[in-house]
């Protein structure tokens, strides 16, 4: 059985699924997936890894990401010249990362910036006026670093913080993971690292990057129906760094609070349409 160091699992989780990427795409006659920067784990031996995922209680991982949102729960209403991404957002499990991205938004610091990277496949990033974009804790005692939790996972439609290069910390930029599978050799690395089993079900059914978990904040996930808008934007031309050929803009980003409603309108609209 082959063994794998945290920082090779890591790397071997991202190769395999970029690796899977760039088959499907040529196959789909699209352009390259471009390798991120990928910032390495504290090494530790496969077997270590192995015994300290195995202590996971099946019972601590909550799959909140797919869970029907509540009422009352806090929605972030990214609005683009592509149409609006609705994201549900976990201020429970990820506080501080939920608490600098709605600050920054009701500041207006995301208007008219743009999604600058797209890997497609894989994930669409944003959210940045220039190297990183700027933190609400930067300079401030206490920043948090990463914020992980059971319940947030790199599942298809997460939306998670970008470090700053070498360092555990994040600023302004987020990405939303695209990818709609996970290849069978990041599986099997999976397995044999005890992965919880209803983790790697939900990879199985939604697709992600399992490789960036334990390695950035999750804090909030992508409506099932504004998964299209992501689409759209994953399936453009883009240049040989990854940027869009053509620009993606952030208008602004919205902060609401989730109602029922809104999907029986929706619903509704849908009705009409049909009619």
């Amino acid at each position: 059985m082959r063994r794998f160091t945290a920082a090779a699992l890591i790397i071997a989780l991202l190769i395999t699924g970029l690796s899977g990427c760039g088959r499907r795409a040529e196959e789909d006659a699209q352009p390259d997936v471009t390798e991120p920067e990928v910032i390495e784990p504290a090494p530790m031996s496969g077997d270590e890894a192995a015994s300290h995922n195995a202590r996971i209680s099946p019972s601590a991982v909550n799959l909140v990401q797919l869970e029907e949102p509540r009422a009352g729960s806090q929605m972030a209403v990214i609005k683009t010249n592509f149409g609006d991404i609705e994201v549900m957002l976990y201020p429970e499990q990820a506080p501080k990362a939920v608490e600098n991205f709605i600050t920054h938004a009701r500041a207006g610091y995301y208007d008219q910036l743009d999604f600058e990277k797209v890997f497609r496949n894989f994930i669409i990033e944003g959210g940045d006026p220039g190297g990183g974009g700027e933190s609400i804790y930067r300079g401030a005692d206490g920043h948090p670093g990463n914020e992980y939790s059971l319940d947030l996972w790199h599942l298809r439609g997460a939306v998670a913080m970008s470090q700053l290069a070498g360092k555990d910390e994040y600023g302004s930029r987020f990405f939303i993971v695209q990818a709609p599978f996970v290849d069978a050799d990041t599986i099997e690395a999976m397995e044999q690292s005890n992965y919880p089993n209803k983790v790697i079900d939900a990879y199985k059914e939604r697709g992600g990057t399992p490789g960036f978990d334990w390695q950035r904040t999750v804090f909030g996930t992508v409506t099932e129906e504004s998964m299209r808008v992501v689409d759209a934007i994953a399936r453009l031309e883009v240049s040989a760094s990854g940027s869009p050929t053509e620009l993606v803009i952030i208008e602004t980003v919205e902060i609401v609070t989730y109602s029922p409603e809104q999907d029986d309108a929706g619903e509704d609209d849908e009705e009409e349409e049909e009619e």
